[in-house]
């Protein structure tokens, strides 16, 4: 009630000013404060109140002290501990400028009759400049005026500590952990600072508590702008600055008001936090971007559901990464964003009953900002300063979900030319490349109800290797989506544990429109039995997902045989892989040299070098070539200044060990009525070993320049390596000069 109300309601027909008896507001007859004691007593009975100064034997416990203008309250346990100290406002002409003054303060019982509040006063101390120009206006009656001198008085006798405080220290930009609460005042810009980005926030209030620990710690409470996945909209934060011993520098804290910033130096902060929202409001929703640097997720080995945004812990992420704020929630309830909502105050009309904060933020936040979720939704300045700094997403390549700073993203600079050098049948090559991209076409034109059967299935099979693995890449990489890569670990050995993943990641990769890769398939594809019922479910789970599956997905495998026979009409192409020829060979030692040394090709390696290597170490396949090129590098770059050899040498020498270290295999040939093999042997059966050893490697190789030509592509080229018998044996050939291969052979 303002001061005009008040008098309006005093003023009758005749002019005369009076008292309306039958309201309790304005039964002040003391106008004066008043200081008591409350002493709170054991079991629910009643508390004792008496004034300070006095004997507590000597007053009425059921005195009330309503007539004084200002109570001061002081509560006291049984033990006389000291509790807390308010102060009540119980004048009607104190409590109309307490309204005045104090309506757009968060967190405030105004309706109250006495008006509250707890010491230290932080609201009245924030305000106290408006209180005493209200008091001094020239404009106040008398009677006023003395309801006013009391109050004035309470502030400059219970605000004068405070006062010191802010001149002595404040003011020069220290501060003391008792006093932090003069710094904060709601509606100010508060900037959160951690070592890896800075947030700003608008401040909402603070309190000071003791934690698990018994450690004093001072909690602030601000508010920003999130997305929960579909809207936008205010989300309430907490930060705690621990205690501290001493003085500190208002700019050390992790957290505090902008205020006490240069304003040079806030500004440019302000204009940069402002784009990056800007930037953060466009990513939100989904995007797919390049990261390195530090990302935040759950740490180990610890239940999820007591964790929040403050315990996820660092880590060190590189790779691609698709940002999506709704998946993220859904997959991490524990750190869902929870729009705030303030209470809704009586005198508030209806149409503001949903409104989502009290205080002022430079404009209201009210439905109407809730509904602008849209692509056409454009963040204003403020509401961008207050985003996050961080968006939430999954890793590509660690397979976690975290959180990602906006300034260690990056765009992806697809590399289409990898389909170009991927070495597969021309034929084959053609066809993936017509089919993924007017597959591409069919999803993005029109709404289709029905999915069924509308995705595009691919099953590659083959050895290990060969290029299975690298056709998806290459064919995500050509289309510029997601490669969404998962094998029979990312779902884990119980059977509805898996289920449950498994519906998660096609649901997942369907929203992100992704390449989805399924390594080893043979998983999830094998054949069911009538005695595994759990193993039954989730192939039927399989079937189904895969039926309904609208997006890419290729299906690779070593194991074929092995596959239920039920997949085969969902399958929309099967593409057989074989071992490498000798020109696949040399296209592929050429392409990873340029990978591996910028686009060029080293230096000191020519035609004949990679030729060379193709012929003398055609038992690789692909991902091993790969490797020894990486490893070689690394050596050729940083441990080769004293001997001084080339590439391709360290390339042999690295190779050599690695056969001699790796172990030998050993196979159980089947020889039937051949004397010459069995020696001896009644059943026709003897072990040996065929993998050469370290000096047959190197015979082997001496001996490649004696021997013929041979066409190219052809298997018979493989004998004279390690994996050569069995290669040969597969395909029926017997290669010149050498003893006729058993017919079968058994791996052990």
């Amino acid at each position: 009630m303002s001061v005009d109300e008040y008098n309006k309601r005093r003023t009758f027909e005749d002019g005369q000013n009076r008292v309306d008896d039958n309201d309790d507001v304005f039964k002040t007859t003391k106008i004066d404060s008043f200081d008591v004691t409350e002493k709170l007593l054991q079991y629910g009975d009643r508390s004792q109140i008496f004034p300070t100064a006095k004997s507590r034997q000597a007053d009425n416990p059921e005195q009330k002290y309503a007539e004084y203008a200002i109570l001061i309250r002081r509560k006291i346990d049984h033990e006389d501990r000291p509790r807390a100290t308010t102060v009540e406002f119980q004048s009607a002409i104190i409590c109309a400028c307490i309204r005045e003054l104090l309506k757009d303060y968060p967190d405030l019982n105004l309706n109250a009759r006495p008006i509250v509040f707890e010491r230290p006063y932080i609201a009245l101390f924030h305000k106290r400049k408006e209180i005493r120009e209200y008091i001094d206006h020239p404009d106040r009656e008398d009677s006023q005026k003395t309801h006013l001198k009391v109050l004035k008085d309470f502030l400059n006798k219970n605000l004068a500590e405070a006062e010191a405080i802010d001149s002595s220290m404040v003011r020069y930009g220290l501060i003391r952990f008792e006093w932090l609460w003069l710094l904060f005042c709601p509606g100010d810009w508060v900037l959160f600072r951690d070592q890896e980005y800075e947030e700003c926030y608008r401040f909402f209030g603070a309190f000071q508590r003791t934690n698990n620990y018994n450690e004093q710690e001072f909690v602030v409470k601000a508010w920003g702008w999130d997305h929960n996945g579909k809207l936008f909209g205010p989300n309430l934060r907490e930060f705690i600055i621990p205690q501290f011993v001493g003085n500190r520098r208002i700019e050390q804290l992790h957290l505090f008001p902008t205020k006490f910033m240069d304003k040079s130096d806030w500004e440019g902060i302000a204009k940069r936090l402002v784009e990056r929202g800007r930037i953060w409001k466009r990513c939100v929703s989904f995007s797919h971007l390049e990261y390195d640097g530090i990302a935040w997720t759950d740490p180990p080995n610890k239940p999820p559901y007591d964790l929040t945004l403050d315990d996820q812990v660092p880590i060190y992420s590189k790779g691609r990464v698709v940002l999506d704020s709704m998946n993220h929630q859904q997959a991490n309830p524990h750190l869902r964003v929870r729009f705030y909502t303030s209470t809704v105050r009586v005198n508030d009309p209806k149409e503001h009953n949903l409104q989502y904060s009290s205080a002022p933020i430079g404009q209201k936040l009210n439905l109407a900002d809730m509904s602008c979720h849209g692509p056409e939704y454009e963040l204003s300045a403020d509401l961008a300063l207050i985003s996050p700094a961080r968006l939430r997403g999954f890793s590509l390549v660690r397979k976690i979900w975290a959180l990602f700073t906006i300034e260690k993203t990056s765009e992806i600079v697809f590399k289409d030319s990898y389909f170009k050098q991927l070495e597969i049948d021309p034929t084959l090559k053609h066809i993936l490349e017509t089919l993924v991209r007017q597959h591409k076409i069919k999803v993005d034109s029109g709404s289709q109800i029905e999915m069924k059967g509308t995705g595009l299935i691919f099953l590659l099979h083959g050895p290990p290797g060969c290029g299975k693995t690298l056709t998806a890449e290459c064919i995500a990489e050509l289309t510029h989506k997601p490669l969404y890569n998962i094998n029979s670990g990312d779902l884990g050995q119980e059977s509805d544990v898996a289920q449950g993943r498994l519906q998660s990641i096609f649901e997942r990769a369907k929203s992100w429109n992704s390449v989805l890769l399924l390594d080893e398939a043979d998983v999830f594809l094998a054949k069911r039995s009538a005695g595994n019922i759990a193993r039954n479910a989730f192939v039927s789970v399989f079937l189904r997902l895969l039926e309904y599956y609208p997006g890419i997905m290729f299906l690779t495998t070593n194991r074929l045989e092995e596959f239920d026979d039920a997949f085969q009409s969902r399958i929309h192409l099967t593409i057989e892989y074989k071992d490498l020829g000798f020109r696949e060979l040399v296209t592929i030692w050429k392409n990873n040299l340029k990978d591996a040394f910028k686009g060029k090709m080293p230096q000191g390696v020519n035609e004949k070098d990679i030729e060379a290597l193709a012929k003398d170490f055609s038992n690789l396949n692909g991902r091993q070539i790969k490797s020894l090129i990486s490893l070689s590098r690394v050596v050729n770059e940083h441990g080769n200044q004293e001997k001084n050899e080339s590439l391709v040498s360290i390339i042999r020498t690295i190779h050599l060990l690695n056969e001699k270290g790796r172990p030998k295999k050993k196979v159980v040939e089947s020889h039937e009525n051949d004397a010459s093999t069995t020696e001896g042997s009644k059943d026709g059966w003897k072990k040996r070993q065929i993998n050469p050893t370290l000096s047959e490697v190197e015979a082997a190789h001496d001996a490649m320049a004696l021997r013929p030509s041979i066409p190219s592509q052809s298997p018979v080229e493989r004998v004279q390596t390690p994996r050569a018998p069995n290669f040969a044996f597969r395909h029926g050939y017997d290669a010149p000069g050498h003893i006729k291969p058993p017919p079968r052979t058994f791996t052990l």
